[in-house]
């Protein structure tokens, strides 16, 4: 989201992030709009351009916009250069929750706090133990 200062530049903020000891930054930028057939199951521009000014504000290498699931869509991974070729490249990805199950159910909770900490491990390349013992998750 980005707000404008008192001296009318822009302000950039995002929602949610993950660090880890090691100082790697995760952002996840949580979408609640569906992607279709009619536009190729793709992020939009607007989506990949906030995305990449994210992952350059907060110097981090990988961000991830994330979906509801959608029959028939397939996960993407877009790379970036930074600015000067010594720079890292940039990654952004697409990844996609399954939001059709029940969030009143306790069952229907535990699947998706499952779903988003293999998600996160995925990302971050944590062992499954590691995170439960972090986070008190259990893996499946």
């Amino acid at each position: 989201m980005a707000r404008r200062t008192p001296f009318g530049s822009p302000q950039t903020s995002c929602f949610i992030t993950s660090e880890r000891s090691t100082r790697e930054t995760l952002i996840i930028d949580t979408k609640w709009k569906r992607l279709n057939a009619k536009e190729g199951y793709c992020p939009s521009n607007t989506d990949l351009y906030q995305l990449y000014a994210y992952v350059h504000r907060f110097g981090c290498l990988q961000a991830i916009l994330l979906y509801p699931l959608v029959a028939g869509v397939e996960e993407v991974c877009f790379q970036a250069m930074g600015s000067d070729n010594d720079q890292p490249i940039r990654q952004v990805s697409t990844k996609f929750v399954n939001m059709s199950r029940s969030l009143s159910t306790i069952q229907g909770k535990k699947a998706l706090a499952d779903d988003l900490t293999k998600l996160l491990q995925d990302a971050l390349k944590i062992p499954p133990a590691q995170t439960a013992a972090t986070t008190g998750a259990t893996s499946a």
